[in-house]
């Protein structure tokens, strides 16, 4: 399942282009947004069954802990605003 979703936010971000309309943008952000919180569940659940730091918890594989860095950049992106998007439909 969570290689399915890595192709989605792939195809997605391929997707990306200059000047793109506030409606593009809008589908882009929902799109970070599912797909982060997805990776962020993703990462709690082997968290919490895996454990932590024990000897074969979730810190002990070198691809979790790019996994959490990388999920960490994704949650701090969305507390930092970008810019302001919005959709007007006249």
């Amino acid at each position: 399942f969570i290689m399915l979703v890595i192709v989605c936010n792939a195809v997605i971000l391929l997707l990306d282009h200059y000047d793109p309309s506030p409606q593009f943008l809008l589908m882009f952000s929902i799109a970070d947004y599912a797909f982060g919180s997805v990776y962020l569940f993703e990462m709690l659940v082997k968290m919490i069954a895996l454990g932590l730091f024990n000897r074969s918890g979730y810190f002990s594989v070198k691809r979790n802990i790019f996994d959490f860095i990388v999920v960490v950049a994704v949650v701090v992106g969305w507390a930092i605003p970008v810019g302001n998007i919005t959709v007007s439909t006249a």
